[in-house]
Parts: structure tokens; sequence; C-alpha cells
């Protein structure tokens, strides 16, 4: 699970990486959300669909506000354990 929290409505863009700093997965794509707390699932599969293998990855969450405009930005580390 990926936990986490917008201040403000805002365009979500959110990307998962390998170690190396490989992009590995988009699972949102400038999403308009609403301020609040959300969780979303990342199966372990990569941009093809094919199982990554246990390790550490890192994803990045984008907030933008509707002019594209930066509001956060934050980019955090989560172990995937099979």
């Amino acid at each position: 699970h990926i936990q986490y929290s917008l201040p403000r409505s805002g365009e979500v863009t959110l990307i998962i990486y390998n170690i190396l700093g490989q992009k590995v997965r988009q699972l949102l794509n400038n999403q308009t959300q609403s301020a609040g707390s959300y969780t979303i699932e990342w199966d372990g599969r990569n941009r093809i669909g094919n199982p990554t293998s246990s390790g550490i990855y890192m994803y990045r969450i984008e907030v933008k506000d509707n002019t594209g405009e930066d509001v956060f930005s934050d980019v955090k580390k989560m172990v995937l354990v099979k």
C-alpha cells in the first residue's frame, strides 16, 4: 500500500522507480484528486505487466494545481517483499 495525503486539490502523478532510478511503473498520471487521504496499491508488476523482484523501490508523487504549478512533490523509499 502507498498512502498519501493532499493538502488541497490537484493533478496527481505517482511513479515507481527501481534502486537504479529506472522507471518501473506509473500508477497515476495527472489524475485529478480532491484534498484528503488516499491509498493506492501496487501489484508488484512493471509497466508491461511482468512481475518485479523483491527489493527496494522508490516512488515519486507530484501534485500540480490546475495551472500546472507544483503544489507538492516528494520521494519515498519502500520495500517490496514477495
